[in-house]
């Protein structure tokens, strides 16, 4: 069964909202600054990711608050590291021997790989996402190189996040969410950790505050999750999509 909850976004002001964030968790200003420009960053794909919401008829609200951590860590990494060996590896020997996150969300070529995957054995739930899976090159070294191509677009970014949601959507219908907001914190979860793990891995590792270095990271992170919850309830506003739907959850 795939659900889907579609919800009407009003523009408001937003980047007031920001300080608030930066007040309770205790960021540095490279955190500050990461979030304003991830923030920047999403309205400038304003026209992209609406477009997506109204061809798939999802929530776009939700789909950019699961999404939205990545593009700060994107902000935060994006000058540091050089990803071409990395692909040249992946391309020759796959996702077993190398992965690494590439693009405006940090997607993985094994995230993508698990997507295709659901998307092809299940054609008849995901019919509107079967392009997604589809390669005009049958050899897998030339998938690969291909696959790579589309994590570097950011318009395959957006079409992934939609995709990724849909496909949260049915791996998880038996879940019962009470908010939008506790969807979008387990979504998130699932996106960060993986939508493959165990629903109780998902849910324990929801609050964990390890973003965005990790766990090992001895400083003043925050949880992935409640990132993407105050996204949802704060900082969308600036995005406007009409003729997206309201919803209840």
């Amino acid at each position: 069964m795939n659900k889907i909850f579609i919800l009407k976004i009003m523009r408001k002001p937003v980047l007031s909202f920001l300080f608030a964030l930066l007040f309770y968790s205790g960021l540095s200003a490279q955190y500050e600054s990461a979030i304003k420009s991830a923030i920047i960053n999403l309205d400038f794909y304003e026209e992209e990711i609406c477009a997506t919401a109204n061809r798939f008829k999802q929530n776009p609200r939700e789909v950019m608050a699961v999404v939205f951590p990545e593009m700060i860590r994107y902000n935060l990494v994006k000058d540091f590291f050089e990803t071409s060996a990395l692909e040249l590896i992946y391309a020759n020997l796959g996702s077993r021997e190398v992965d690494f996150s590439i693009g405006i969300f940090q997607m993985k070529p094994s995230f993508i790989e698990k997507l295709e995957d659901i998307i092809i054995q299940n054609p008849a739930v995901f019919s509107e996402y079967l392009f997604v899976a589809k390669y005009d090159v049958s050899d897998e070294q030339s998938v690969r190189h291909e696959r790579l191509r589309r994590l570097k677009s950011s318009k395959w970014q957006i079409l992934y996040a939609f995709t990724f949601y849909a496909v949260a959507d049915a791996c998880f219908w038996a879940e019962d969410f009470c908010t939008p907001q506790e969807r979008t914190a387990f979504y998130a979860a699932a996106y960060n950790l993986g939508f493959d793990a165990k629903i109780s891995s998902i849910r324990n590792w929801a609050p964990v505050k390890a973003f965005p270095y990790g766990r090992k990271f001895d400083g003043v992170q925050l949880s992935y999750a409640q990132l993407a919850v105050d996204y949802y309830d704060k900082y969308f506003t600036t995005i406007s999509c009409p003729g997206v739907l309201s919803s209840t959850p």
